[in-house]
């Protein structure tokens, strides 16, 4: 018998696998459109974010990048109470292909319209914000130009094996909300998962296409926009795959799943 507010392992992936299914055969208009409202969530949350990292100075660097970090999984709360998907969470639709529910097509089909739609998401929240005005400061400028700099200058293995453990973090979110039977719980089985990602500085892939597209729309001389999708977006992208398509979608099978 499960617990009160909480679904058991096994009860758990039962239901990620039926919320699979919806997401595999919906229409594609409709997998692209809640790719695009994932990608605007996590765009609105990394502008928090953004916010609150740009008052950052020596005296207080670490508390503020803490406070950051709360903020950001308003992102994946929004998604998952509000029904936006991701890239990286929908990895995760490889268990009902290691169910033979469904065909690989079928999954990449997803996968490539939300990555898309996640893109167009972010990227039309780093406009709307260009326009409102918001990165219209001098630190609001440094501080996104500095992160995507950053994150550029980091090598091909480094985009992969951060990507992973990133993915790691969300996965680990994704269950934990989809565990719980409230809202409350699904709150705090985001939060901390997701904080600690951000906070770590791991790779995600979707957060990636907001803050990488806002520095280039502010500081064009700053990014190789085209470069990035072969050095940085390719990259990061295996790497939460690896994690939240293979590994993760692997262990779930045979632990909760497989019947010997």
């Amino acid at each position: 018998m499960s617990l009160h507010l909480f679904y058991t392992p096994v009860e758990a992936i039962e239901v990620i696998i039926k919320s699979n299914l919806k997401k595999i055969y919906a229409e594609t208009e409709k997998i692209l459109l809640t790719g695009i409202l994932g990608g605007i969530f996590i765009g609105v949350a990394g502008v928090g974010q953004l916010s609150i990292l740009q008052s950052s100075n020596p005296t207080n660097e670490v508390f503020v990048k803490f406070l950051g970090a709360t903020i950001f999984p308003v992102g994946l709360i929004l998604c998952l109470l509000l029904g936006g998907t991701l890239f990286t969470g929908n990895c995760l639709l490889f268990v009902n292909y290691l169910k033979k529910d469904v065909g690989l097509k079928l999954i990449l089909r997803n996968l490539i319209l939300t990555w898309i739609g996640n893109f167009l998401g972010g990227g039309l929240v780093a406009y709307l914000s260009y326009f409102a005005g918001i990165f219209k400061s001098e630190p609001m400028q440094k501080i996104i130009v500095n992160i995507a700099t950053n994150k550029l200058s980091l090598s091909y293995s480094e985009n992969i094996f951060s990507g992973f453990l990133c993915n790691i973090l969300v996965i680990a979110g994704i269950w934990l909300s989809t565990s719980s039977k409230d809202s409350a719980g699904k709150f705090y089985g985001c939060l901390f998962p997701i904080m600690l990602f951000v906070i770590s500085g791991y790779q995600h892939v979707v957060a990636n296409m907001f803050f990488i597209t806002m520095a280039k729309i502010t500081s064009p001389e700053s990014v190789n926009f085209i470069g990035s999708f072969s050095t940085h977006f390719l990259p990061v992208t295996i790497g939460n795959f690896l994690s939240g398509g293979i590994f993760f979608p692997m262990v779930f099978y045979y632990l909760y799943v497989h019947k010997k």
